[in-house]
C-alpha cells in the first residue's frame, strides 16, 4: 500500500471521527487523492479531513477549492434531501404506513459533521401490502416512478429534492446462499423495528443487530459484484463503534460462518481495525489469522475500484466475477473466462436484462444483445484495450475472491 492510499484512508477516518489529522506522508499526488475521494463518493469527508491536519501540510489551492465546492453543494443538498424524507416520512405515518429507514441518514447521524456523508437516496422498507398507497403517495407528491431502475422487490422513485429505494424486500432482488442463511433469521421483521430521534427526525429503524448484519451483507455483495468504497468500511467501523453494546457478537459470527463470509468479513474488520479507528473488540478477544498479502491485495482492490467499481474494466468484467462467486468459476484461463464475458448465466447478468431472471428461456437473447454491443463495441469502435485489461483484472478479482474463500 502506498502512501498515497494511506493518506487517503487516514484523512476518511480523520474526517468522520473528527479525530486531528497527521499526514507524515511525503510525495503525495494531489491529484490522485482528490480523484480517489471522488470514486469513493466521500469529496466532503475527505474536506472535513483535511480542515484537522495538524502538520501544516499546504495543499494546491486549486484543489482545496475544488473539494470545498463540492462540500458546500454537498450540505445543501443533503439537508434539502433530509427535509424532504421528512415530509414523506410525515405523509406514510398519516396514511398510516409503517415506513422503515434504514442506511442513509442513519449512518449520517455517526459521523462527526453528519452533512458531510454524501447519500445518494434513502432506503424505506415498507410492508408489501402497503405497496399501492405509498405508490400513489408518491406520485401525488410529484415521485417520478423508475420502472428501468426499478426491480421485483425494489422500487425507485425520484423527485427533484430526493431519490427513494422502496424495499417490498429488506434484501431487494438478491439471490444466493448467503441471502438463505440470513433470511432465515427474519431481519425484516417489522415488530423487530426500533425507533430513534436522528438530528430532528423521528424514525424508525431495523434494530441494531439487524442493521449491522444488513450492512455487511451489503458491503459483500458490492465487493463481489463491482467494488465497495472506504465510505462503506467507515460506516461499519462507526456503526461498530457506537451501537457494539447493542450487538450479539457470538450470534453475530455464527451467522456470519453460516452465510459463508468468515474469511471476507474478519479481512473488512482487520481493515477497519488498523486503519479506520473500528474497536477490536469486533474479534471478541481473538487476534484473527490474517494473510498480509491478501489483506493488501484486498486494500488496493477496494481503494482502486472504488464505491461502484468505476474503472471502465470492472464495468466490463463485472458479470465474470459475479459468477465466480455464485456458480463457483475457478477456472482463469483467458479462453473460458473471454467465454464467461460474452455468455454468463442468467444471474451474472447485468441489471438491465431483469426479464431473463423471471423468464430464463430468453437467455439466448440477452446473449444475443451482448454480442451484437461486443461487435459496435469492441470491433467498430477498435476498443481492444479495455476487453483485454477486463480479462486480466477478472482472473485477478477472481483469485482474490478465492483467497477470501468466495469461491467454493
Amino acid at each position: 500500500m502506498n502512501n498515497t492510499h494511506l493518506y487517503f484512508l487516514n484523512a476518511i477516518r480523520c474526517g468522520a471521527t473528527g479525530e486531528r489529522f497527521q499526514s507524515r506522508q511525503a510525495d503525495i499526488d494531489y491529484g490522485e487523492l482528490v480523484h480517489l475521494a471522488s470514486m469513493h463518493n466521500s469529496v466532503p469527508i475527505f474536506y472535513v479531513g483535511l480542515n484537522g491536519n495538524t502538520d501544516g501540510q499546504v495543499w494546491p489551492e486549486v484543489y482545496l477549492t475544488h473539494l470545498k465546492e463540492i462540500s458546500l453543494a454537498n450540505a445543501v443538498r443533503q439537508m434539502v434531501a433530509y427535509n424532504a424524507l421528512n415530509v414523506f416520512l410525515e405523509a406514510c405515518e398519516n396514511a398510516g404506513i409503517r415506513a422503515v429507514v434504514f442506511k442513509g441518514i442513519v449512518l449520517a447521524d455517526l459521523y462527526k459533521d453528519y452533512i458531510s456523508r454524501p447519500s445518494c437516496d434513502s432506503d424505506i422498507l415498507i410492508d408489501p401490502a402497503g405497496y399501492n398507497i405509498v405508490h400513489k403517495l408518491l406520485r401525488e407528491s410529484g415521485y417520478t416512478f423508475l420502472a428501468a431502475e426499478s426491480g421485483e422487490h425494489v422500487k425507485c422513485y425520484k423527485s427533484k429534492n430526493l431519490s427513494i429505494d422502496l424495499h417490498l424486500r429488506l434484501w431487494g432482488d438478491s439471490v444466493g446462499r448467503h441471502i438463505g442463511a440470513v433470511e432465515k433469521h427474519r431481519l425484516d421483521d417489522m415488530e423487530k423495528t426500533i425507533n430513534l430521534r436522528v438530528r430532528q427526525l423521528n424514525i424508525t429503524t431495523l434494530d441494531y443487530q439487524a442493521h449491522f448484519i444488513y450492512l455487511l451483507v451489503h458491503i459483500a455483495k458490492h465487493f463481489i459484484i463491482k467494488g465497495v468504497g472506504v465510505r462503506q468500511l467507515m460506516d461499519v467501523s462507526l456503526f461498530y463503534d457506537r451501537y457494539r453494546d447493542n450487538i450479539d457478537l457470538p450470534a453475530l459470527w455464527a451467522l456470519i460462518d453460516d452465510m459463508g463470509f468468515l474469511s471476507v468479513v474478519r479481512y473488512i474488520f482487520k481493515i477497519c481495525e488498523r486503519h479506520l479507528g473500528m474497536d477490536a473488540s469486533i474479534f471478541m478477544g481473538e487476534d484473527p489469522v490474517i494473510d498480509n498479502d491478501v489483506l493488501n491485495a484486498l486494500i488496493k482492490d477496494i481503494i482502486e475500484g472504488g464505491a461502484f467499481g468505476t474503472t471502465p474494466e470492472r464495468s466490463v468484467s463485472h458479470n465474470v466475477v459475479k459468477e465466480s462467486y455464485y456458480a463457483g468459476l475457478k477456472n482463469k484461463n483467458q479462453g473460458a473466462l473471454v467465454w464467461h464475458l460474452i455468455f454468463p448465466r442468467a444471474v451474472a447478468l447485468p441489471k438491465k436484462y431483469k426479464y431473463v431472471r423471471k423468464y430464463p428461456i430468453l437467455l439466448p437473447i440477452a446473449w444475443a444483445h451482448r454480442i451484437l454491443n461486443f461487435i459496435r463495441n469492441r470491433l467498430v469502435r477498435k476498443d481492444h484495450i479495455k476487453m483485454f485489461s477486463a480479462i486480466n483484472q477478472s482472473s485477478e478479482r477472481i483469485r482474490l475472491l478465492e483467497d477470501l474463500d468466495l469461491v467454493k
